[in-house]
């Protein structure tokens, strides 16, 4: 273990052998289990036998007291607190502490799962080193520019600053047993891609989809109401009604994908949901 807050715990795997820096995260939202659960395994196997072939595995959970709450955060989203000048509280501290360990980092996995089902996707910037990354993540779909409309806040918008290559993966609906899954073989995936692990038959990737956040969609009011029920990356159709927001109608003027709908009570500034083009 070489980092330990009190609010995080860091354990590194080093090879001895020249090689990436590659870090696996889980638990930045407390209330999320599937990236706890597949570096609990990643750590066992290591510890009973499995052996790098090159570079430093580092395994992060992120946020132990919101961890032990089972809450997504105790003060303030730790995954919008880097770089924040309104991030308070144990978040805030939190992501102050993690800050000198990042610069390590050359490749940072951050696993996470969602409130409703979805189908598993990564999210981050647009670069071809981002890109190269998602590819060996062995997942389908690449969403890129969620940070133009949040601001660069996430901890891998923090790892990218610092000259790292930062990418989550949204693995499933938090609490399902295929969402563990895809987690686990999402980072064996990436490691076995960096040849960091031993070669495997991998399971080939059937396609590769990119969309781009060309806009989030925010409540204007707490009286949101979708018109249906929207799957994760659902068609939508050019000025369909998507929802009601206090009555008005919400449409966009361009056929869309709709990325992370949020149908839960909404408050004012919430997102409701991303417009997502295809590219």
């Amino acid at each position: 273990m070489i980092g330990n807050s009190g609010g995080f715990r860091l354990v590194s795997f080093d090879s001895g052998k020249l090689g990436p820096t590659v870090c696996v995260v889980g638990g930045v939202h407390g209330d999320e289990t599937c990236g706890l659960n597949a570096i609990e395994v990643l750590e066992r196997e290591l510890a009973v036998g499995g052996r790098l072939l090159r570079g430093r595995l580092l395994t992060l959970v992120a946020n132990l007291k919101a961890i032990r709450l089972t809450r997504r955060f105790v003060d303030f989203d730790l995954n919008r607190a880097f770089g924040k000048s309104d991030a308070f509280g144990h978040e805030s501290q939190l992501a102050k502490d993690l800050a000198p360990y990042l610069i390590e980092m050359d490749y940072i996995l951050d696993l996470h799962s969602t409130s409703a089902p979805t189908r598993p996707f990564c999210a981050g910037a647009l670069t071809n080193r981002h890109l190269e990354m998602f590819w060996m993540t062995g997942l389908e779909i690449y969403t890129h520019g969620w940070e133009v409309h949040r601001g660069h806040t996430m901890l891998i918008d923090e790892v990218n600053r610092l000259g790292g290559v930062g990418v989550i993966a949204e693995c499933g609906r938090t609490g399902a047993r295929e969402t563990d899954k895809i987690a686990y073989s999402t980072a064996i995936h990436l490691l076995q891609e960096l040849k960091m692990l031993a070669p495997v038959k991998l399971q080939p990737t059937a396609s590769h989809t990119i969309v781009r956040i060309e806009q989030i969609i925010r409540a204007n009011s707490d009286r949101v109401s979708f018109t249906r029920h929207f799957e994760n990356f659902d068609p939508v159709k050019a000025f369909e009604v998507v929802a009601y927001d206090d009555g008005e109608p919400v449409t966009y003027h361009l056929p869309f994908a709709i990325a992370m709908p949020t149908q839960g009570k909404l408050q004012v500034g919430d997102e409701a949901f991303g417009v997502g083009i295809i590219e």
